[in-house]
């Protein structure tokens, strides 16, 4: 699929149309590419998607790191009472208007916060780091470090951290896929085009192209 859609951009419309194209491109040409890097708007789309992904990214993995390893510890008295309240959010949320007012009262909107602290966190993604650090860190490092003198901040950012990069990069990818697609809190939140994502410059061709 991804080998057609390549082919399907150097290829004529018209071809496509026909159903002449199966794998190679078919009357090949670049009209496409041009209105593309003709298009100002697109070009900043494709910044704004970047960024989007990028920092909302980081955002989501320090988030979720600091929110699943205290409910990991197994001395925090109230961890399962916290992780109940988070699971609950999996399944009951306070709807669109309740977020809506929240950014307008934090005087967010229309401002790249909005996108960016919108989906900080994913209890889903939070739940499996969590049984990472539960599971697959050994205890006994963890009681090493304190006899040592080390804390528990200073154990996270030192030891836990370094030994969770294979769940940190499954999350960078799940978080980077759902920052890079996200398009709804952005159509919600931001009115002012120079800060739209790609994905809702794409939302109105589709839209013209499926009127016309």
């Amino acid at each position: 699929p991804l080998l057609w859609t390549v082919s399907a951009s150097f290829s004529n419309p018209v071809s496509i149309r026909q159903g002449k194209l199966w794998l190679l491109p078919v009357g090949f040409q670049l009209q496409g590419y041009k209105l593309v890097c003709s298009d100002n708007e697109l070009l900043t789309g494709y910044a704004n998607s970047l960024f989007y992904m990028v920092a909302g990214t980081a955002i989501n993995i320090f988030m979720t790191i600091i929110a699943a390893y205290p409910l990991s510890c197994r001395e925090f008295g109230m961890r399962k009472l916290f992780t109940l309240m988070i699971t609950l959010t999996m399944w009951f949320n306070g709807g669109i208007i309740p977020y809506y007012l929240l950014m307008k009262s934090l005087n967010l909107l229309n401002t790249v916060w909005s996108v960016l602290v919108s989906g900080a966190i994913s209890a889903w993604n939070m739940i499996i780091m969590r049984n990472y650090f539960m599971t697959s860190i050994l205890e006994g490092i963890r009681e090493a470090a304190k006899i040592d003198g080390c804390r528990n901040v200073g154990y996270l950012f030192r030891i836990a951290i370094r030994l969770s990069g294979p769940i940190i990069a499954v999350m960078v990818v799940f978080y980077g896929v759902v920052r890079w697609n996200d398009y709804f809190n952005a159509m919600i939140y931001i009115s002012n085009r120079k800060l739209y994502p790609l994905q809702l410059f794409l939302r109105e061709i589709l839209i013209l192209s499926s009127i016309n």
